[in-house]
């Protein structure tokens, strides 16, 4: 029996949004498999990034403002995108949409299975989740999406506000509105070691009370992502998703790159039948690592940071920075950071902040 022409294991973000580009063409070089030990899909995430008008068709964000804000205990920054919008996306559209054009595709299964050995298929492609151990700073969050009996009226993303350090890292809040009606609410930790997701959603539901005691909670979602890794992991194949590092380490953020990463993958392998591996920029990954380094090492400082780049970068610079577009914004960021904890991070001395 011929073997496939690729075979995707795992039918997370990255998976289903490969295979989702394949479907769109009518005849394949071959069969392709996508394999997930899971069949029953649930709106589980929330998708944040950045976008400018002509990607709307593309990105398909189901709700946008033009504002976000970064705020600690005592100062609040207010940005303001002119080309840029912040989007969300949810999980579940994602997938009834993937899954509805790859199951009416007669070359193309879904099967239920966990793979742990390197399948047999001429492309091969791997985005299991990794393990929560192999990450060198782990971003953890747990979220609350509700409906308000009211018009909300928060118009601006509250992109990490309230950022507070704890004695493993980072945390902050994230208000996201969805609609007049409905906000996701969650709280985000960054930290070197896994913490109790339950503490965070004791925050988050803290919040909703003071501010929404009456509100309606819809669903629930948390996740840990990794922020880079503490050594190369093996793979089955190419890497993808945030095993591929394709979620930015500093960040996280992955939606944007994923989705034309695949496009871009789905045409290179009808047209030439090449698969090609995913590099970030090696610009932005130094600078990614060496803002993990100062979480690990200093998280002291990182509110200062994210506070200084939100005061001395507009809107549009600082969401080019977030998706990685061009070098000259992570040179930009650079220039406006404070300058010691970057110093002293590029040889090693985040300890000596």
């Amino acid at each position: 029996m011929k073997a496939p022409w690729v075979h995707v294991v795992g039918g997370g973000l990255a998976g289903l949004s490969l295979v989702g580009e394949l479907a769109k063409e009518s005849i394949l070089p071959g069969q392709v498999i996508i394999s997930d030990p899971r069949t029953e899909y649930s709106n589980d995430r929330t998708f944040g990034f950045w976008f400018i008008a002509s990607e709307f068709a593309f990105l398909k964000p189901e709700f946008s403002a033009t504002s976000w804000s970064i705020s600690t205990g005592n100062d609040r920054v207010i940005q303001t995108g002119h080309r840029y919008h912040y989007g969300i996306r949810s999980a579940g559209n994602l997938y009834e949409e993937a899954i509805s054009a790859i199951d009416a595709h007669p070359q193309i299964s879904r099967i239920e299975a966990t793979i742990d050995s390197i399948p047999d298929a001429q492309h091969v492609y791997d985005s299991r989740p990794p393990i929560v151990d192999q990450f060198k700073i782990i971003q953890e969050f747990y979220g609350t999406e509700i409906l308000c009996s009211e018009p909300h009226g928060i118009q601006t993303v509250g992109l990490m506000d309230n950022l507070q350090v704890f004695e493993n890292g980072v945390q902050f809040r994230y208000v996201l509105p969805l609609d007049k009606k409905r906000l996701l609410v969650e709280h985000t930790s960054f930290t070197d070691r896994p913490s109790d997701l339950k503490a965070l959603d004791q925050l988050t539901k803290k919040w909703i009370t003071t501010h929404f005691s009456d509100a309606q909670i819809i669903r629930q979602e948390s996740a840990q992502i990794p922020m880079g890794y503490k050594e190369p992991i093996n793979h089955l194949g190419y890497p993808i998703g945030a095993r591929g590092g394709m979620t930015r380490p500093a960040t996280g953020y992955g939606y944007r790159t994923i989705k034309y990463w695949a496009s871009n993958e789905a045409r290179r392998l009808i047209k030439k039948n090449v698969s090609k591996v995913f590099k970030p920029s090696l610009l932005h990954h130094w600078m990614d690592h060496l803002f993990l380094d100062l979480i690990r090492d200093r998280p002291d400082v990182i509110p200062k940071i994210l506070i200084s780049m939100g005061c001395r970068l507009h809107g549009d610079d600082f969401a080019q920075f977030m998706i990685r577009e061009r070098l000259v914004d992570a040179l930009r960021v650079i220039r406006v950071s404070p300058k010691k904890p970057f110093t002293l991070a590029l040889i090693g001395k985040s300890k000596w902040i």
